[in-house]
């Protein structure tokens, strides 16, 4: 029989109809993890503002290609839940960030119709003239957003659009309307900031095109310094009826090979109805040939659903990887498995699939025996991205670790504060790459070269070229006292950092220094607490106090957070800071800290404010006070109350996942406090059981190839654990070390609706610098 393509096409555009009803079937069984992910929570750029993308990516993968709506203005990752429009579809990404917005390059827009260059809706004075643009209005009834796939319909053009992608390459389609003049244009010049500097486009034939976008600081936007070159490699599966460039809005005709600022492309199709034009990219930051070669390798055909389910089964493959959960309720499920999710956006496989990368100084490198990463939020991601990665994924902080390292040594500088595309942005503060090295280490997570770990993390502390903030006034005065804004929040952070090097110093038998730095770490906290008013305060360089007393909710000093929600930041020795509260006093503050709070939790309050990072370890405090039901209670509390299930599902920036990853690991009863102590404190679980797959190089594994964390008689108001046992043995404790999770084996926690005396003798509390011994160092993976 002979088949006319115009009914092919007819065929195809049916079989999609069906398949899409299948799926959405599909999806609603929620048979595995995989079912509740979703991608639209924390969509909002305003209110709770999470700040996420609901576009396809792959697990720690290059290629992050979602939907545009804003261009050069707010704090943004380029999408926001409440606009009404889509400029385009871009490849790259920085999801969940406070700062203004960056990457979001080569975006692609499909159109009909009389062509126009520009999208209409950035606010930079270059297009504030040019009308409408090409952007069209759309509904959220029409998205479907999923692990590995998104859709919407361009209700202007009604043009659906379709994205998947791999690793390093994505995949659009397009299902066009019948039109003489159907479009698939290509802005290179806008980046999510405004614009890039300058860009290069090379016909290869029709069909093809390749080429080069040069961001280096041009276009505003966070990290407007940071200095990369994207290279792109794009196919279509239908050759154009022509091409042609833009620049400034103006039309050039075709031209095989420009090289100029504000430029853009477009392809011209006759298109039936239901006809479907698909294309295909593959991006690098190294060259035009490692483009074209992540395409070639990881995109070998044009099967769009083949290229959609397997992203589905890599995300699938590698949650139930990971670990398992069984009870919950539907929307625990969902937040707790779309956060994980989100976990793993970054730090991404940073090299193309030969091994090269982009380096810190400006040149390409290859060669390592580790993955390169890119993407750390240091001061965020030090609290529970990266120590939750230890139990899921340690092999990615051994990567993380190497690439800190590389860097380092490639400029001279220390440890990234904030690193984006192999580069230094300066945001943050603290010492969040060496408290991710010594966790690394100090869990047995060591496949790196230890001493020149070592020798970083003593620069970082004295000098030359650190990146710490104030070093020198650290180092004379044990404070620091010239910054105007941040003094309290620099000198507690640069104390903890303090202590993480002492963990080292002391674990590689380097006696003096750990003795040199433990007490600074246990005495500089104390510098600038004041025993009259019993919270922390700045001083100056005579060590008078800086400002006049006001009241414990005053911001002087601190970074994102009051003097009552920073002056909680010694998590090192957590005893330390109740001897100087008193216990009674300290636990009594603990508790309005978290009463005072709104039911959310929500941004701006000046008492538990879960949407900055510096309270996020403060809610195990209770477990030092004799109080642990207090924990257990305000663990479910914050879990129910600070996220949900739509758009404003999290509380505020979701920072490369650290409000994500809190909510992982206190899902599953576990937090950490300090990490290089080698410990989790206990909460209070939301699932009735827990398995986490141990890894086999990095895990000790002796009593079993997994760890179980089970709660009996679990449910919604069963908050409090009334008895626990670890393998069989009672467990009085409310914390258990790392090396007895990576051992492998079960904790039984017995659940129920009053509050209980476990764990609360005084004798079983958790070790702080101040009254015990912390766990050792773990022997393994060196």
């Amino acid at each position: 029989m002979k088949l006319h393509i115009k009914s092919f096409r007819k065929i195809r555009l049916l079989s999609f109809v069906i398949l899409a009803t299948q799926m959405a079937a599909a999806a609603t069984e929620k048979t595995n993890p995989v079912d509740y992910i979703n991608p639209v929570i924390g969509n909002s750029a305003q209110k709770r503002c999470g700040r996420t993308i609901p576009g396809p990516n792959m697990p720690f993968g290059l290629m992050q290609l979602s939907p545009d709506t804003i261009t050069g203005k707010g704090k943004t990752s380029g999408y926001n839940y409440f606009d009404k429009t889509i400029e385009g579809f871009s490849v790259n990404r920085m999801p969940g960030v406070g700062f203004g917005g960056s990457l979001g390059n080569f975006q692609v827009m499909p159109t009909t119709g009389k062509i126009k260059f520009h999208s209409g809706s950035n606010t930079l004075d270059l297009y504030k003239t040019k009308g409408s643009g090409w952007k069209s209005e759309f509904s959220h009834d029409d998205v479907v957003a999923e692990a590995g796939y998104y859709s919407v319909m361009l209700q202007k053009y009604k043009i659906q659009t379709e994205l998947t992608c791999t690793q390093r390459a994505g995949m659009l389609r397009f299902t066009f309307p019948k039109s003489d003049s159907s479009h698939i244009q290509i802005d290179l010049a806008r980046k999510i900031g405004g614009y890039s500097g300058k860009q290069h486009n090379i016909v290869v034939e029709n069909g093809t095109i390749k080429g080069k976008i040069r961001c280096w600081g041009e276009g505003n936007g966070f990290a407007k310094g940071t200095k990369y070159n994207l290279y792109y490699y794009a196919q279509f599966d239908k050759k154009w009826d022509s091409y042609g460039l833009w620049n400034m809005g103006d039309d050039l005709g075709a031209k095989p090979d420009v090289e100029n600022k504000d430029l853009g492309f477009y392809a011209n199709f006759a298109t039936t109805a239901g006809e479907q034009i698909t294309m295909k990219v593959g991006i690098s930051y190294v060259s035009m040939e490692g483009a074209q070669a992540n395409l070639e390798q990881e995109l070998t055909h044009w099967d769009f659903d083949a290229v959609k389910a397997q992203a589905r089964q890599t995300w699938k493959d590698e949650i139930n990887g990971m670990l398992t959960t069984q009870g919950g309720t539907e929307d625990q499920k969902m937040i707790f498995y779309s956060a994980l999710y989100r976990t793993m956006m970054y730090p991404c496989d940073f090299t193309d699939v030969d091994g090269k990368y982009w380096g810190a100084d400006k040149k390409i490198h290859g060669g390592k025996d580790y993955t390169t990463r890119m993407g750390f939020s240091g001061w965020d991601v030090y609290r529970h991205v990266f120590p939750m990665l230890t139990l899921v994924r340690p092999d990615i902080v051994n990567d993380q670790v190497n690439t800190f390292l590389d860097i380092c040594t490639l400029t001279g500088k220390t440890y990234p504060l904030w690193q984006m595309m192999g580069d230094y942005t300066g945001a943050g503060l603290g010492d969040p790459g060496i408290s991710v090295t010594v966790d690394a280490y100090m869990k047995g997570i060591r496949n790196f070269d230890v001493d020149r770990a070592y020798e970083i993390a003593i620069q970082e502390a004295t000098g030359p070229n650190s990146t710490r903030y104030y070093p020198d006034e650290m180092n004379s005065h044990g404070y620091v006292y010239s910054h105007p804004k941040m003094a309290i929040s620099l000198t507690l952070e640069n104390t903890y950092g303090d202590w993480c090097i002492s963990r080292f110093a002391e674990t590689l038998g380097k006696t003096k220094d750990a003795k040199f730095y433990g007490k600074r770490a246990g005495e500089n906290y104390k510098k600038l607490f004041d025993p009259n008013v019993g919270w922390m305060r700045s001083k100056d360089a005579k060590g008078n106090w800086k400002n006049p007393w006001t009241d414990k909710f005053s911001r002087a000093g601190c970074k994102e957070g009051n003097t009552y929600q920073w002056s909680w930041f010694v998590p090192h020795d957590v005893q330390g800071l109740i001897d100087l509260m008193g216990e009674k006093r300290f636990a009594s503050e603990l508790e309005e800290l978290f009463e005072g709070a709104p039911a959310d939790f929500s941004p701006g309050n000046p008492y538990y404010n879960h949407s900055n990072e510096p309270v996020h370890q403060i809610i195990s405090y209770f477990n030092f006070v004799g109080k642990p039901w207090r924990t257990q209670y305000w663990t479910r509390t914050v879990l129910d109350g600070a996220y949900g299930t739509d758009h404003n599902g999290l509380a505020h920036n979701d920072d490369f996942g650290q409000l994500s990853a809190w909510y992982v690991l206190n899902a599953i009863g576990l937090n950490p406090v300090a990490p290089g102590e080698n410990v989790w404190h206990i909460g209070s679980p939301v699932f009735d059981e827990i398995e986490i797959n141990l890894d086999e190089q990095y895990h000790l594994r002796t009593q079993g190839k997994t760890f179980k964390i089970v709660a009996k008689n679990n449910a919604p108001k069963n908050y409090y654990i009334q008895s626990a046992t670890l393998n069989g043995q009672p467990l009085n404790r409310t914390w258990i070390t790392h090396k007895e999770l990576i051992s492998g084996g079960t904790l039984e926690l017995v659940m129920g609706p009053t509050e209980s005396k476990w764990g609360s003798a005084k004798n079983n509390r958790p070790p702080s610098m101040s009254n015990g011994t912390f766990p050792k160092a773990i022997e393994r993976g060196r």
